[in-house]
């Protein structure tokens, strides 16, 4: 009678992860960029960017995926009376690891590596690349769709020495699960 109970209990708690999220998963993103300039303590700009992207990934099981980001900006901020910043092409690769709150909600961490530029009139104005952090919520909408929003943390590594530069990133999004 033991055995056939722990044999249940075994097959029971198995079938969870029979049931795990896994797979593909494709999804858009829109992104308010703050960007942080400083020219050495000079002057000081707090730049409003925009940016539309897609991300592509792929959920190991409830906790774990992996997953690549490409963006671009769609509207920029004034830079005094100078002229125009936008956010060019970026690009991203992460880590996920999720904390499921419930049947409909999870939380997540991310944890990567990203590469960008910046444009000034059309110009570069700077070439980021470096390590990326960030948490957000996910909510499932059905059992393919889910709706996101996150905060991340881009540690910008400029190619300029004129002046300092971070950006941060609040960022809605939907997936859809294959």
């Amino acid at each position: 009678m033991k055995n056939k109970t722990l044999l249940a209990i075994i097959l029971l708690s198995l079938s969870h992860f029979a049931k795990a999220d896994d797979g593909f998963y494709i999804g858009a993103h829109y992104s308010h960029q703050s960007y942080n300039l400083d020219f050495n303590n000079r002057n000081d700009y707090a730049l409003s960017l925009h940016g539309i992207g897609a991300n592509f990934g792929y959920q190991f099981n409830d906790y774990f995926a992996t997953e690549i980001r490409f963006a671009t900006g769609i509207k920029g901020d004034n830079l005094g009376d100078s002229g125009e910043v936008e956010l060019g092409n970026t690009y991203s690769f992460y880590l996920k690891t999720t904390y499921p709150l419930g049947k409909i909600y999870s939380m997540y961490g991310l944890v990567g590596l990203g590469a960008g530029k910046l444009n000034f009139e059309g110009n570069e104005l700077s070439t980021f690349r470096g390590g990326n952090l960030g948490i957000g919520l996910t909510m499932k909408l059905n059992a393919s769709l889910s709706a996101s929003i996150e905060m991340l943390y881009q540690d910008n590594n400029s190619t300029y020495d004129a002046y300092e530069d971070d950006l941060s990133v609040l960022q809605l999004g939907i997936q859809y699960l294959f």
